[in-house]
Order: C-alpha cells, then sequence, then structure tokens
C-alpha cells in the first residue's frame, strides 16, 4: 500500500480549486452568452457543464450550489429581458434550462 504524503493533499487542494474557477469562469460566459442573445434561445442548458464539472468536487455542496446558482441566472435573464412575440415557446425553453440543471 502507498503511503500518502502532504504533497498529494495538497495536490487534491489546488485541483479542486482549479474545478471551481472553472466553474466559475464558465457560468460567467453562459451567462454572458445567455444576456446577448435573443430570449427564444435556450442556452440556460449550457450551465448543466458547470454542474456536471462540480461531480469531481470533494465536497457534495458545491454541487447544490452551483445547480441553485444557475436556476437563479436562468430566470433572472428571463425576468429582465423585454417579452418577445412568443413567450410561450421562451418560458417552455427556460422550464427545460430549469428541469435539466
Amino acid at each position: 500500500m502507498r503511503r500518502r504524503s502532504a504533497s498529494d493533499g495538497e495536490w487534491k487542494k489546488q485541483a479542486a480549486v482549479g474545478l471551481y474557477l472553472s466553474c466559475a469562469a464558465i457560468m460567467t460566459a453562459i451567462f454572458l452568452l445567455d444576456l446577448s442573445l435573443p430570449l427564444g434561445v435556450a442556452v440556460g442548458v449550457l450551465y448543466l457543464v458547470a454542474v456536471l464539472l462540480t461531480l469531481w468536487t470533494p465536497q457534495g455542496k458545491i454541487t447544490l450550489a452551483v445547480a441553485l446558482l444557475s436556476s437563479v441566472l436562468i430566470v433572472y435573464v428571463f425576468v429582465t429581458k423585454p417579452p418577445v412575440a412568443d413567450m410561450w415557446k421562451v418560458a417552455f425553453n427556460r422550464g427545460t434550462s430549469l428541469f435539466a440543471v
């Protein structure tokens, strides 16, 4: 059996920080993309990438936090953008995004 060294624990912490930063960058990029595109585009499903990335982190609570923040951002963009002609399509796409996340 291999002996654990202090560098193993440090490496895991660095990897976790890298994953957290990657999730933050992905979520920021998706949010800015969502703000720049019209309401009918289902960009919110892309938040699933950040949520799935958190499954590799050592803390399970971070997955719930990223999913919750993603849901808030999906709803925020829906509420703040001006309405379009086919709002039922927009509502369906946002609901699908929330369900996926």
